[in-house]
């Protein structure tokens, strides 16, 4: 009996030994078939088998991530991070070098600034039809970026011709090239010329399998043209018509928009939980707020510091690199208003009630132009338009959303309750239409108004 408890007591010995060996063999058999692979494949390193981090899997079970053999690093060399300080100094110089860039811009005097303004409309124009690009169709459709690019030239010179007129003819060619006063006499219909010449190469460049992508990019390219490009250049008559036209409005949006950060880091949601919109959270009514009153109040200040010089007051009649000098204008000029509610007289210019109007436009409906970016870009899925400003600034149409809206809200407004407040017509339309007539009509004309 006893022998017999000892064969039992041996026996589970036994099956736990078995076990282990065929645990054993199984394991021997699949590192056997490992080093096979392994030995079969020449090199795992080459270019051609590096596989990514993504390659392999993390959702795999827990025994698979054992056999799993280690990540290959990628020979791809990594962006390099830079620390907190680094990036400040580095946006902390190209801030300054942007501001007194455009300072000296601005001392340069009205053609330097409109060429500037050429200069931002090409990289605008640049940024955003980049974003409908597709590279696979791109690189069977030779000449589809020739054919934007003449949109874009095609659509300067029809608003040009349109805006600047007067300017061109005056300043530059005066009446003495006959091919510049051949195009600019006949420029409506060489304007549709050119639109139609466009479309004939549209149409003789339509490849099959690309027609929905090409069609895209049409219409995409000529939405910038409208959206950018048209409003852009009404800014362009502004400077012309004195600096500060320009620069006030500008100011404007960018002290409402550092106010509108100031007061919204300090005092936002402290008030009122709810975000300004919902398209951008961080928003706050306490920012809008603190924003649209110090918005105001330095407009109005700058306004009546600006005045003073003729720099920024006096207009420019043609395209030279020289400063103008002229009497000032009677909207430049201080007079007493009396303020009948309060029984108060204020000694003012009547271009500082104009730039709180500027101030109170660029605090209520300026910011929505760079809320449409913001959806833009959401759209998208970007962050910036591009990085061509500078380091932390984003490209153009980052700094200038908000700018675009201003520049035609100040051209229309001039339009209507500065320069044609009593009339139909006003003086500027009349003489860009005596300008385009001939000699002999110019003349005809000066003796029929003396008469």
């Amino acid at each position: 009996m006893e022998k017999i408890k000892k064969i039992k007591n041996k026996i589970p010995d036994v099956f736990y030994a078995m076990k282990r060996d065929v645990d054993d063999n199984d394991d021997m058999s699949l590192r056997q078939r490992k080093a096979t692979t392994t030995e079969a494949v020449p090199d795992l390193r080459s270019p051609s088998n590096v596989k990514s981090d993504e390659y392999y899997s993390t959702d795999s079970d827990t025994d698979a991530v054992t056999d799993r053999p280690a990540p290959i690093q990628s020979h791809v060399k990594a962006a390099v991070q830079l620390t907190p300080k680094q990036k400040f100094w580095k946006r902390f110089w190209s801030t300054w070098t942007m501001i007194f860039g455009f300072f000296f811009i601005i001392y340069m005097g009205h053609t330097t600034l409109c060429l500037f303004i050429i200069t931002f409309q090409a990289l605008a124009f640049r940024e955003i039809v980049s974003l409908g690009s597709n590279a696979k169709f791109d690189a069977k459709l030779a000449g589809s970026h020739l054919l934007h690019w003449y949109f874009f030239v095609s659509s300067l010179f029809f608003l040009y011709g349109k805006l600047l007129t007067e300017h061109l003819l005056i300043g530059m060619f005066n009446h003495k090239n006959p091919f510049s006063l051949f195009l600019l006499r006949h420029h409506d219909f060489i304007s549709f010329m050119l639109v139609c010449i466009g479309v004939i190469y549209f149409v003789l460049s339509l490849k099959k399998g690309c027609y929905k992508y090409q069609f895209k990019q049409l219409g995409w390219c000529l939405a910038v043209i409208i959206i950018v490009i048209v409003q852009s250049t009404f800014v362009m008559n502004n400077i012309m018509d004195g600096i500060i036209w320009f620069f006030v409005p500008a100011s404007a949006i960018v002290t409402n928009d550092i106010m509108a950060y100031m007061c919204g880091r300090y005092f936002g949601k402290k008030f009122i939980a709810t975000p300004l919109i919902n398209l951008s959270p961080n928003k706050t009514w306490e920012g809008a707020i603190g924003a649209c009153f110090w918005t105001v109040l330095i407009t109005w200040q700058f306004a009546k510091y600006l005045q003073q010089y003729q720099l920024f007051i006096c207009p420019k009649k043609g395209f030279n690199f020289a400063h103008s000098t002229c009497e000032p204008d009677a909207v430049f000029i201080t007079q007493p208003y009396h303020i009948g509610v309060l029984n108060l007289t204020m000694e003012l210019a009547p271009f500082q009630i104009h730039a709180v109007v500027f101030a109170l436009w660029a605090s209520l409906i300026g910011p929505f132009g760079g809320f449409f970016a913001s959806g833009f870009k959401r759209a998208f899925k970007l962050k910036d338009f591009s990085q061509s400003v500078g380091y932390g600034h984003g490209g153009v149409i980052d700094r200038m959303d908000c700018q675009i809206m201003m520049c035609v809200f100040v051209y229309v407004y001039r339009l209507s309750f500065v320069l044609n407040s009593s009339a139909i017509i006003g003086i500027h339309e009349i003489t860009r239409n005596i300008l385009k007539l001939t000699k002999e009509d110019q003349i005809k004309l000066l003796h029929m108004l003396k008469k």
